[in-house]
């Protein structure tokens, strides 16, 4: 490198000896004989150690020029070496005076003026790929040439070299991103120090060239001096050189659907694609090769497993199993994902050996079942992955109720959550899926995240089915739960791919979905509302599903019976939460149920022809969240009075337990309370040893204006204790 900015190109003696009798007499003798055979005089040793002082290892040059010499002295010739003064390398000229015989004949003769001009690099390299460590020998493109670590290019007609690159560099294999519409050339670099690495570039950049191929190389630590041009011509040649020799590989980053509507499954790829073009994967999905693979074709055996969902007792598994094979469906129906959980309290209900099956059609399933103990990111990672096939979780409720409910959340979107590059320049890159998710649970995964409270939107987001224990579980003679997790783990993957192909046969996901769409409603008589289009796209995906297998002979149950008993369970969902549905003054009541610890409660009894009593309710709270003002009779009938609710306290309470704050107060207006909001209220107020307590935003709710709010406020009675404010009497 340093003979590179010194403007100096280090010389190369054995490609030299090739092309001048001079040099190569020298060499040959050890400088003990010139090229006319004459012993060697001290002006031509002198001209051969000034070549000497030119190639990159200058003692090993001065060795093998004059090491045979019977007055030979390394550590003299080094020194005298030292002292070169001339201009450059000696040149033709004084060869041919001191030893004429050399140059007759030389076809550079009159051509060069110094035999250093005839150096050239090596064209064949031998270079370590790491990713496989295996030893690459290859062969330069014309006209280009390797010197000292340095690529270097001989232009027709030119005896002068032009730099390309400090680094060498090979074009190992172009590849085809169908997914980001891209190719990229995958480059081995040898570096200074750390040796060969592989790096990737996008193709584009290198065709531009410029400044655009500078920084993209220079992000991968390749630091190009001067004008990249040269290196620009270089690494196209490759890739035009490549195109003639070796097919495209396909870069592949997630199993299923691609762009292109070829599909990635336990068999490779399926579909309209170049057969010629290899598969490579790329990133994380590498990691997936041993489980996402095809291990035979026992599908007689296979099959027979599925009588296992024909049992009476087993009113959801096999719906549960549909929905699984039919995850490629998903891309027909339009949505990203919906989240189907498998829940008992009871172990032997068949959940876990319903989710194993499933994942069978694809691969090893006790490497696809993934737990709560990976991180949101891992998770998302290996739904990125999977895409297409379906993904399952285990125990799904043991996560915090919070993290649940966001998760269930970002499922139905179909990507992870945006975040920004280290660098801050922009996003990183996200991964996608379009997929059903699998769960399975012994907790309802309804009460852990608060469905009761949430909006029926975020009720429609998870469908839960409630699997009843097996009697062939209790069979611990049979242990067929054993014996089928067995057979799975070596017996795995061959389904998937006949599916995939009888759904291109019949036009793709997109067909099949329409059809099962189109006549779902006249074949089981039940519509869907609106808002039920994530369970409306799960039936119909597994009545698309149960139909195709059923005509390939790949199940034996009654699909359409499986179908029916979803249903069922949908309509009492409907019901079920219709009936439960909360509205304003039910949530209301609710915070303050949760929170009656916390409520300052003032109470004023109107006496006739007196002073009112009044009186806070005993003991008072250390903290508060509302207070009461309430006015009774002698009677301990309501007159009148409002609740303070804090209004911070109240809204961190309905984003907790997944509700709108502003749908409740719209709620309990549309009832008729009468609610008004920025309300400034200290909650102490009143409270002995608590009256410096600050004011905070409150809403007031009018208690008279509800029957509800009446009832609760009528029958409150409590020792008196004397206080300060008193309510104005009310006629």
């Amino acid at each position: 490198m340093s003979a590179i900015l010194e403007g100096g190109t280090p010389i190369d003696l054995d490609s030299i000896r090739k092309k001048c009798r001079q040099i190569d007499a020298l060499l040959a003798s050890g400088g003990e004989f010139d090229a006319e055979g004459n012993p060697v005089s001290e002006p031509l040793w002198r001209a051969g150690l000034g070549m000497a002082n030119y190639a990159a290892d200058k003692e090993d040059a001065v060795i093998r020029l004059g090491g045979k010499h019977p007055d030979f002295d390394l550590e003299a010739n080094l020194k005298k070496m030292a002292r070169w003064n001339g201009s450059g390398p000696p040149n033709c000229a004084t060869f041919k005076q001191l030893c004429p015989g050399g140059c007759e004949g030389c076809e550079f003769d009159g051509k060069i003026t110094s035999p250093a001009q005839l150096t050239s690099g090596v064209s064949e390299v031998v270079m370590v790929n790491p990713e496989t460590q295996t030893q690459i020998t290859f062969t330069l493109p014309r006209r280009y040439s390797m010197k000292n670590g340095a690529v270097y290019y001989t232009p027709p007609g030119s005896d002068e070299d032009v730099f390309v690159s400090p680094y060498m560099m090979y074009v190992l294999d172009r590849f085809t991103d169908v997914d980001e519409n891209r190719q990229i050339a995958k480059l081995l670099v040898k570096f200074p120090l750390e040796g060969e690495r592989v790096v990737d570039v996008d193709s584009s950049v290198i065709a531009v060239g410029g400044s655009d191929l500078v920084k993209a190389l220079a992000l991968r630590q390749i630091y190009i001096p001067g004008d990249p041009r040269p290196l620009r011509t270089y690494l196209m040649t490759y890739l035009q050189e490549l195109q003639k020799t070796k097919p495209i590989e396909m870069y592949y980053r997630h199993f299923g659907w691609q762009a292109d509507d070829v599909f990635l499954g336990s068999e490779g790829v399926m579909g309209n694609v170049d057969k010629t073009a290899l598969t490579h994967y790329d990133g994380p999905i590498r990691d997936y090769t041993s489980a996402v693979t095809n291990t035979g074709a026992d599908v007689e055996n296979w099959v027979r497993l599925t009588r296992l969902f024909a049992q009476p007792d087993a009113r959801y598994h096999g719906l549960v199993f549909l929905m699984m094979a039919g995850s490629p469906l998903m891309r027909g129906s339009g949505l990203a994902s919906t989240l189907v959980n498998s829940y008992s309290k009871e172990s032997g209900s068949g959940k876990t050996i319903t989710a194993r099956l499933g994942l069978s059609i694809w691969g090893q399933p006790s490497k696809l079942m993934r737990t709560v103990n990976d991180t949101d990111n891992a998770l998302y990672k290996h739904f990125g992955i999977m895409h297409s096939l379906g993904a399952y979780i285990d125990e799904i409720t043991t996560m915090d109720p919070e993290r649940l409910r966001a998760f269930a959340f970002t499922l139905q979107e179909g990507r992870e959550r945006d975040r920004v590059k280290q660098s801050a320049d922009g996003f990183r890159e996200k991964v996608t899926w379009q997929m059903p998710l699998f769960a399975s649970s012994n907790r309802d995964a309804y009460d852990v995240v608060g469905m009761r409270y949430s909006s029926e939107a975020e009720k429609l987001r998870i469908l839960q089915f409630n699997f009843d224990k097996l009697a062939i579980f209790e069979r611990t003679d049979l242990n067929i739960g054993y014996k089928i997790t067995r057979y799975l783990e070596t017996n795995h993957g061959f389904i998937g791919p006949i599916l995939v192909k009888e759904i291109m046969a019949q036009g793709g996901p997109h067909a099949v979905f329409d059809r099962a769409y189109n006549r779902f409603q006249s074949r089981y008589n039940f519509t869907f509302t609106g808002p039920e289009r994530f369970y409306q796209a799960m039936m119909v995906l597994a009545d698309a599903i149960g139909e195709l297998m059923e005509s390939l002979g790949l199940i034996e149950f009654d699909y359409q019976q499986s179908v029916r008993n979803g249903l069922e369970h949908i309509a009492y969902l409907r019901q079920a939460n219709i009936e439960g549905e909360m509205n304003g003054m039910d949530l209301c009541f609710q915070f303050l149920t949760e929170n009656a610890d916390k409520i300052v409660h003032y109470r004023e009894v109107q006496v006739a022809g007196t002073d009112p009593r009044v009186y806070v309710m005993e003991p008072p709270p250390r903290v508060a969240v509302a207070r009461t003002e309430v006015a009774l009779s002698m009677k301990d009938e309501f007159i009148g009075g409002e609740l303070f609710v804090n209004r911070q306290a109240f809204k961190k309470w309905c984003q907790f337990n997944g509700v709108e704050y502003r749908s409740v107060l719209q709620s309990m207006q549309r009832e008729g309370v009468r609610v008004t909001e920025q309300i400034r209220k200290t909650l102490f107020k009143g409270v002995n040893g608590a009256s410096a307590s600050g004011q905070t935003y409150c809403f007031c709710v009018d208690l008279s204006t509800h029957p509800r709010f009446i009832e609760a406020n009528s029958m409150t009675t409590a020792p008196t204790m004397d206080v300060k404010p008193r309510l104005a009497a009310v006629e």
